[in-house]
């Protein structure tokens, strides 16, 4: 660096492209600015426009008083190692990070072919969290393989599978669900690759495992007009998170669209939004509503920070970088507690206003395939387990317990008649 000392706005910017440099998601990035925007907003009160290692222990000393490392919470050791991190960053210009996470390495002839199959699943169009669980499971095979001496693809042999599988029994049923279904699709591979050799993938037993949705957390429609009005659109900040919440609650995007919209994806003349979802890759057109552009223009107006970003969303504090899910969902929850919406028994995450949405609508009798479009779902299947959430309309749907015979307690053989015994003895 070349000053000693750099105006904390100026270092904030440093320090967030140093972060990026060593490969710290954006979600762990947004933490970081969180806790220093609080920190900007500590020096503006005490007058001060430089920062220095003494400025930041007067900042946690502001927090925490005195205190000892060993004695905080692990939440408030986490505030101090982020100012620690800027203090290094301001002395140093760079900052040692002591956790490395281990990559997978994919060695020898079987990993090169583990590889070859991870870039065709790429190539077939897989999510990228698909194929990083599949590195992952592949490398525990490999990890074994190599550990038991085996060393080509051609050594394999049923025996080792079988020991492999068995190595395993302690492993919960999720992980194993999705650890041997990339070896089976992996071994399937290997068999495409060398037709003369056995197809091991049958070696691999499939695990019985049923991931069923939970039921959505959901608001009713006065709750969610509540958190809308309890926003202060009088400031930057109200003025960004009332455009935020309004789109997530009429429109029902996910947050993650909702946070990549540019200003390329707002069509003003046609009254519309138009975007590709990021977790489906589908195009989706959805209404500008008088209500939603007026709000937008607002926030662009006399809220947002001047910047050369794409995206409609940004952060209020340098380096005005894009928001992430977890401050979304941070700021949901944050107005559900200030409207004073109970929230104890129900999720309240920025996804709620999402399931919400679909509750009204199946509150006002729309058919599934208009909330299915609304939604950008691919089929009205995708939409169907909301479907639970609609209990007025599955009341009819009940069945009616059977009456109990009088004779049922009394018999001398069921477990109900020796209970009901103890008790008379008691």
């Amino acid at each position: 660096m070349s000053e000693a000392i750099l105006k904390i706005h100026a270092l904030i910017i440093s320090a967030n492209g140093h972060l990026r440099a060593q490969a710290f998601s954006p979600s762990t990035v947004d933490k970081y600015n969180h806790l220093w925007s609080k920190l900007v907003k500590f020096m503006a009160a005490s007058g001060l426009e430089v920062y220095d290692k003494e400025v930041g222990q007067d900042f946690l000393a502001h927090l925490y008083g005195q205190f000892s490392y060993s004695g905080l919470s692990r939440n408030e050791k986490s505030v101090v190692r982020k100012i620690q991190y800027l203090t290094e960053f301001q002395e140093k210009g760079s900052v040692q990070v002591k956790r490395k996470r281990p990559g997978h390495h994919f060695t020898g002839d079987i990993g090169n072919l583990m590889e070859s199959f991870i870039k065709s699943r790429q190539e077939s169009g897989f999510s990228p969290s698909t194929l990083a669980s599949n590195k992952l499971y592949l490398h525990v095979l490999l990890v074994f393989l190599e550990g038991n001496g085996v060393g080509m693809a051609g050594s394999i042999t049923p025996a080792d599978l079988v020991a492999f599988v068995e190595s395993q029994k302690d492993t919960s049923v999720t992980t194993k669900y999705g650890m041997f279904g990339a070896i089976r699709n992996f071994l399937k591979h290997l068999h495409s690759i060398y037709p003369d050799t056995r197809d091991l993938s049958a070696i691999i037993p499939k695990v019985n495992y049923i991931r069923q949705a939970k039921l959505p957390s959901v608001y009713s429609k006065e709750e969610i007009q509540s958190l809308l009005a309890v926003i202060d659109r009088g400031n930057p900040k109200g003025k960004r998170d009332y455009a935020l919440m309004l789109i997530g609650a009429r429109l029902g995007l996910r947050a993650s669209d909702i946070l990549g919209l540019t200003f390329a994806n707002l069509c003003w003349e046609s009254c519309q939004i138009v975007l590709d979802q990021k977790k489906t890759g589908r195009n989706l057109e959805l209404p500008l509503t008088s209500e939603i552009g007026d709000a937008i223009i607002d926030y662009l107006k006399h809220g947002r920070p001047v910047s050369h970003q794409p995206y409609v969303f940004l952060c209020l504090t340098p380096p005005y970088g894009q928001l992430t899910n977890v401050t979304v969902s941070t700021i949901t929850s944050d107005y559900l507690t200030l409207a004073g919406i109970d929230t104890s028994t129900r999720k309240h995450g920025a996804h709620i206003l999402r399931h919400s949405l679909v509750a009204n609508l199946l509150d006002q009798k729309t058919p599934i395939h208009v909330i299915s479009g609304t939604l950008g779902h691919s089929s009205t299947d995708s939409t169907r387990h909301y479907l639970r959430i609609d209990t007025k309309a599955m009341e009819p749907c009940a069945l009616q317990v059977p009456p109990v015979s009088p004779t049922f307690y009394d018999r001398v053989t069921d477990f109900f008649f020796s209970v009901k015994k103890n008790q008379e003895k008691l």
